[in-house]
């Protein structure tokens, strides 16, 4: 009995000894980080106008990328507009067809009403 008592109060001891390491441990990691933190805002406090001068050149730049793919963008669309529209013709001249097709495979009620609003 006096073994099993000595067991448990060492075991709670050790627990104790273990989360007060932990705490520890944590408090430390936690003190760094911020000191990183600190240093990290004096440093780019520093360069702060820096920042602001790339931060403007970024965004010109940003702007004439967005300028130079809307008017790509916009040539490739007015290029391809007459091959669009001779593809929607060429479906909606194949449509009807489709649409009987559909009837003569499918017998029932549903697929009658959906044929038929696909023709209408």
């Amino acid at each position: 009995l006096a073994f099993l008592h000595g067991t448990f109060i060492a075991g709670v001891i050790l627990v104790v000894v273990f989360a007060i390491i932990v705490c520890l441990f944590l408090g430390f990691l936690l003190s760094l980080l911020f000191l990183a933190i600190v240093d990290v805002h004096e440093g780019l406090s520093m360069l702060a106008p820096y920042i602001e001068t790339v931060r403007a050149t970024l965004m010109l730049g940003g702007v004439l990328v967005l300028y130079k793919v809307l008017h790509s963008v916009v040539f490739v669309a007015m290029a391809i507009k007459p091959w669009v529209r001779h593809r929607f013709l060429q479906l909606k001249a194949r449509v009807p067809r489709l649409a009987l097709y559909t009837l003569l495979q499918h017998h029932s009620f549903q697929g009658c009403s959906l044929t038929f609003l696909f023709i209408f």
